[in-house]
């Protein structure tokens, strides 16, 4: 930024918080661990032989040896 505009503000139309403090304010509430799995899929990828596929735990848990239907 050069001289002539590094007291000025970018964003003098704005007065509010940042967004970082916004996301900070944000309350997440608990997932439900006793209700039926649920992992919606956000992508996935194929290597090989293999599909690989990654989500979150939205409810319920998982454990080793969990029978999925997908």
């Amino acid at each position: 930024m050069d001289d002539e505009h590094k007291d000025t503000p970018i964003n003098k139309w704005y007065n509010g918080d940042s967004l970082l403090s916004l996301l900070d304010k944000i309350s997440i509430t608990d997932r439900n661990k006793e209700a039926p799995l649920r992992i919606p899929i956000l992508d996935k990828f194929k290597d090989n032989a293999n599909v690989y596929v990654y989500g979150k735990v939205e409810s319920g848990t998982v454990v080793k040896g969990l029978k999925v239907n997908i």
